[in-house]
């Protein structure tokens, strides 16, 4: 298998472009918008090996890693958390010990882009989820030279990029830290801003933040919440039900997500990463006792390092321990693949010759007035249950 001509089995990792050391291979978006590795001539080139795909990075050999529930003492991050700050615990541990933390934040044009930085403020703007394929640029290069300079690294992101960079440093390191997500798949960051124009056309604003779960206003939720400037003046716009929100109906829907991600090599209870985080949507019945609507974080650990890490976190966390059997079992992005739509080239296509706004109309409309009261008046454990549901019943029969 040879991932730079395959595009099917190509996750964007960018491991190959990276580890070219003659600059042969550049990243160039493909007929749906994601990143594929592009051969600049017609040099001989063996990069395409470095690739997670090929080289099979190892994961760990826990039947079932350990489990917990986390959630931040400090109220101030929890808040601005997507769930219960687990990620910024796990980065506070690294820049205590002088290290430096890669994560994903918006840049000035709201793209979504990996920085490695060593400074406390830009943690603020990482620990918001991101539902959109990131730009990594030349992020495994600076984490190498950090490595090598004997620096602690933190590294957040994708099951598949985590794969990536371990395959692009073709060695283990005592001092990286690896945390991957609760992954189902993500759209292009060509479709997010083709989303983003959508709104600034028609509204005539311009846009300079998005969140895509905000817990200001109804605490643990979908909450969308969108930053923009009108006439000069900075404005903001809350959106309750994520179902009014064409994107988020896409990401729900997962019929906009890349090739690979409906035959991902990471979905299993065999993680590529020292950590995985995600949301804990089951907490409600493990009799725990943290205030669910302030958010929880599940928290896996699946390396020796990640269970010292875990336990040194008490004075900053209030930290539970689950059976971890159960959880995976539940919770859908650990451990199953998503089902691929029969109509994906169709979506594509229709993006680009079409437009967004057109296409959105088709494939994933928001909601009406109606639907959206009706979907108000639900609490959200039942939505969550008529989501799994849902999911339970497609997969039986798919």
């Amino acid at each position: 298998m040879n991932c730079i001509s395959d595009k099917s089995n190509c996750t964007g990792c960018g491991a190959c472009v990276m580890h070219c050391k003659g600059n042969n291979l550049t990243m160039k978006q493909g007929m749906d918008g994601f990143m594929y590795p592009e051969k600049g001539d017609s040099r001989q080139c063996e990069c395409g090996f470095v690739c997670p795909e090929i080289s099979h990075v190892k994961k760990s050999d826990k039947p079932y890693p350990h489990l917990y529930a986390l959630q931040i003492k400090n109220e101030g991050v929890l808040l601005e958390s997507t769930s219960g700050g687990a990620f910024y615990c796990i980065a506070d541990y690294v820049l205590q010990k002088g290290g430096y933390v890669c994560g994903v934040v918006y840049n000035d044009d709201l793209q979504a882009v990996h920085i490695l930085t060593n400074n406390y403020d830009d943690l603020t703007y990482m620990h918001n989820s991101k539902y959109v394929k990131s730009d990594l640029k030349n992020v495994y290069r600076e984490i190498k030279d950090k490595l090598e300079s004997n620096f602690h690294v933190l590294f957040s992101g994708l099951p598949c990029e985590v794969g990536g960079l371990k395959s692009f440093l073709e060695k283990d390191y005592d001092k990286l830290i690896t945390v991957d997500l609760v992954c189902t798949g993500v759209p292009s960051a060509r479709m997010f801003s083709d989303f983003i124009n959508s709104i600034e056309l028609k509204k005539k604003i311009k846009i300079i933040d998005f969140k895509f779960r905000d817990k200001h206003k109804y605490g643990l939720s979908h909450t969308t919440v969108i930053r923009y400037i009108k006439a000069g003046k900075e404005k903001q716009k809350t959106i309750q039900n994520r179902d009014c929100v064409s994107y988020y109906v896409a990401f729900g829907k997962q019929n906009c997500f890349r090739d690979k991600c409906y035959n991902c090599s990471y979905n299993s209870s065999a993680r590529v990463s020292d950590f995985t985080l995600g949301g804990f949507w089951s907490y409600s019945n493990t009799g725990g006792i943290l205030n669910e609507n302030s958010g929880v974080s599940l928290v896996l650990s699946n390396s020796d390092n990640a269970e010292n890490i875990v336990k040194s976190l008490n004075h900053i966390a209030h930290i539970e321990q689950y059976d971890g059997h159960g959880e995976l079992n539940s919770n859908y992005g650990l451990c199953h693949h998503t089902p691929n739509p029969n109509y994906r080239y169709e979506l594509f296509d229709s993006l680009n010759r079409n437009g967004y706004i057109k296409t959105a109309d088709k494939y994933f409309k928001a909601k009406g007035l109606i639907k959206r009261v009706a979907s108000r008046m639900l609490p959200l454990p039942v939505k969550i249950f008529l989501t799994k549901y849902r999911r339970a019943i497609f997969n039986r029969f798919k």
